[in-house]
């Protein structure tokens, strides 16, 4: 699976790169699925940045036990960058990014999770 990652009025957008919208709302039912999610809701979800080989990174986000999706092939500096503009905005956008200009399937139709970034001691 390819992965992007677009910063967007400084808000980070980054998911699995999906060459149409149709393929988009597909891996977003997967997401909702599992973690049995409907749209709207919300569900608690950690993001982990797991180190691998070679200096690259895994984005790995889970729902409760439940694996919701795991986003390999970051770089050291990508992975810098992503947690630099989620801590700063608040937030991170992970939804599919459609086509060769990478538009973010949460802006085209509202479709993917929001994630609130917040500090491990709990304050904002």
């Amino acid at each position: 699976m390819r992965v992007g990652f677009l910063l967007e009025n400084g808000v980070p957008f980054v998911g699995p790169l999906v060459s149409s919208a149709a393929g988009g709302r597909r891996v977003v039912d997967r997401w909702f699925k599992a973690c049995g999610l409907q749209e709207g809701g919300s569900v608690l979800v950690r993001a982990f940045l797991v180190p691998q080989h070679q200096g690259r990174y895994e984005l790995v986000l889970t729902a409760g036990r439940k694996m919701l999706l795991r986003l390999p092939g970051f770089d050291e500096l990508l992975a810098w960058r992503l947690l630099r503009a989620a801590r700063s905005k608040g937030i991170l956008v992970v939804t599919p990014l459609v086509g060769k200009n990478r538009y973010p399937l949460a802006k085209l139709e509202g479709l993917g999770l929001v994630l609130k970034c917040g500090r491990r001691d709990g304050k904002e």
